[in-house]
């Protein structure tokens, strides 16, 4: 016999040895992967074995329960006044009325939120009603420095209302204290710019809040602090 045959022969006896070995051991002795252990590479919803899919006649009674519930809603302040608010028109808070008018239409459970804003900031002030509004907030004011300015705001706003269905801005400005005397010595040495009425619009910041306090409403002004240092 040529060594090829006897290494065929002894392939074959091999192979029914271990074919009836196989056959001889039990279920339970065989090699199975185990899902009994999290050796931290399998999530814990598979331990114990692998999970059954669910069949579209016979869902998990668990499953279906949870699936019906609604999501929660996430809880809403208890200053959320988004839609329950009117729009002011353009107003000189300096007039007689006026004050009052701007706190009963803009505040909300005695409460009112001014920022300041000329029409080169215009883009800020969008930015900011944004973010109010996305957190439920509509009970707020943009202070201008003058009607001119109010007037481009609400202009520039206006894409927003036609294309996207938001509501319209409401601005005042005030014609006090800018008529006040005492501006008259703050006066540029090159004439009026841009910086000097931001300077008188901060002012007015103040005086508006304080009028605003007279009408019972509180306010909530946002100030701007800006640092310097100066290294030696």
């Amino acid at each position: 016999m040529s060594v090829y045959c006897r290494a065929l022969s002894i392939g074959v006896v091999l192979g029914g040895i271990l074919r009836l070995t196989r056959n001889g051991d039990s279920p339970s002795a065989t090699l199975r992967p185990s899902f009994n252990h999290n050796d931290g590479r399998r999530p814990r919803s598979v331990l114990g074995g692998a999970p059954q899919a669910l069949t579209a006649s016979a869902p998990s009674h668990g499953a279906s329960e949870q699936q019906q519930l609604p999501p929660p809603e996430p809880p809403r302040s208890a200053y959320h006044s988004v839609g329950k608010l009117q729009s002011l028109p353009i107003l000189d808070l300096a007039q007689p009325g006026a004050m009052r008018q701007a706190a009963r239409t803009r505040s909300y459970k005695k409460e009112i939120i001014i920022f300041e804003s000329d029409k080169a900031m215009a883009g800020w002030a969008f930015y900011w009603v944004n973010q109010m509004r996305r957190k439920g907030y509509e009970h707020w004011l943009i202070l201008a420095d003058k009607h001119e300015s109010c007037a481009s705001i609400r202009s520039q706003w206006e894409p927003m209302m036609t294309q996207h269905g938001e509501e319209p801005l409401s601005c005042a400005w005030s014609s006090y204290p800018r008529t006040h005397p005492g501006w008259a010595q703050w006066q540029p040495r090159k004439g009026e710019d841009n910086m000097h009425n931001v300077y008188i619009l901060w002012s007015t910041r103040w005086w508006v809040a304080l009028q605003l306090l007279r009408e019972e409403v509180n306010v909530l002004a946002r100030v701007r602090v800006r640092v310097r240092v100066r290294v030696s």
